[in-house]
């Protein structure tokens, strides 16, 4: 069983789900992982996770490549420019949130 700050990472990814229930495909080399977080009872609301989730992620990038062009998209996207670089999704049951990148 997976327990809090484990990460799931794959190669590839067949049959993913994006936000609505579009359709979601891995293309080839890039990174898709997937961690899980213990909800306690004074943390912000879940949702508000994705929003932090995303603060840190633009701040792990610009320590890589400072001065690019990053924004977020919300609810779920990270932009370099006018591309998406990244998406970010959660959801969760029974007190746990499992958030993913791709």
């Amino acid at each position: 069983m997976a327990v809090e700050g484990d990460w799931l990472v794959a190669l590839k990814q067949d049959g993913g789900k994006g936000r609505h229930g579009r359709v979601w495909e891995s293309i080839e080399g890039n990174f898709l992982g997937s961690t899980l977080v213990q909800v306690r009872p004074d943390d912000p609301p879940s949702p508000s996770l994705a929003l932090a989730a995303g603060v840190a992620l633009i701040e792990a990038v610009e320590m890589e490549a400072p001065g690019a062009a990053l924004s977020l998209k919300w609810p779920n996207g990270l932009l370099l420019g006018d591309a998406k670089l990244a998406g970010l999704l959660r959801g969760g049951s029974g007190g746990r949130v499992g958030g993913g990148l791709g």
